[in-house]
């Protein structure tokens, strides 16, 4: 049993380290990000919910791109300790372009407008509070206080507090090809990164509401109140008519 348990703890360990849990994060400021240099074009899914399921749809749409090529990113507009879980807002999807380098084939891109994405262009930015490292994105799946991804975010925003940096939202960029992820929270054009779907979290809160009362009053409306008038059983009313008749 003793021996059993020694191999399941260093199972659990080898895993984490494969995520990067135990790796240390490095968090910089960095100028005129490569990236974002002449420019994105990206395909994106807006989402509602729990970063975990943007995670989900963002690793099924890279995997349209075949061999591993894909570039995907996620947009994130709250701050999970802030913001209830299912009143997080996102964007995320693939990257298709960079400056006037097409990263995808044409026939990507049809499949991406036929699964309902949407094509926005973000601008360069000229500075990002930047964190890097290579981590297996099925990490995001990992509890908060076992999650890389946590630990990149708490690293960044206590390096944005310390360095007075500002921003309201985030941008991961990620790789299937080599594992790679990159946090960053950009300093300016932060608007141009805002899809035209988000709103305040209070505007969402009410249109939740509003959508939660109108499938109760449907509901309600669609169960038998008792007073309806139903229809005789049509053999007791051809017994009747024969009745009549004689």
């Amino acid at each position: 049993m003793l021996w059993e348990a020694a191999a399941a703890v260093l199972v659990i360990a080898l895993v984490l380290k494969l995520f990067g849990c135990f790796d240390s994060v490095e968090v910089s400021l960095t100028s005129n990000p490569s990236v974002f240099t002449g420019g994105i074009t990206v395909y994106y899914k807006y989402h509602v919910g729990a970063y975990a399921g943007a995670y989900r749809v963002c690793r099924e749409l890279m995997q349209l791109i075949p061999n591993g090529a894909a570039r995907g990113f996620g947009i994130y507009y709250d701050d999970p300790s802030k913001v209830p879980a299912h009143l997080l807002q996102s964007a995320v999807g693939v990257i298709v372009q960079v400056g006037s380098e097409a990263l995808v084939q044409p026939i990507v891109i049809e499949q991406l407008q036929r699964r309902g994405l949407e094509k926005m262009v973000i601008p360069e930015i000229s500075a990002s509070v930047t964190s890097s490292c290579s981590m297996n994105l099925a990490c995001a799946l990992l509890p908060a206080n076992l999650n890389p991804i946590s630990k990149m975010y708490n690293a960044v925003a206590e390096f944005a507090k310390k360095n007075s940096h500002s921003t309201s939202l985030s941008m991961e960029l990620y790789s299937l090809a080599d594992y790679h992820f990159t946090v960053h929270m950009p300093l300016d054009h932060v608007e141009e990164f805002i899809v035209p779907e988000k709103i305040t979290t209070e505007a969402l809160k009410d249109r939740l509401a509003c959508a939660k009362f109108d499938s109760d009053a449907s509901s309600s409306e669609s169960e038998p109140s008792g007073d309806e008038d139903y229809p005789e059983d049509p053999e007791e009313e051809v017994a009747a008519e024969e009745k009549k008749d004689e």
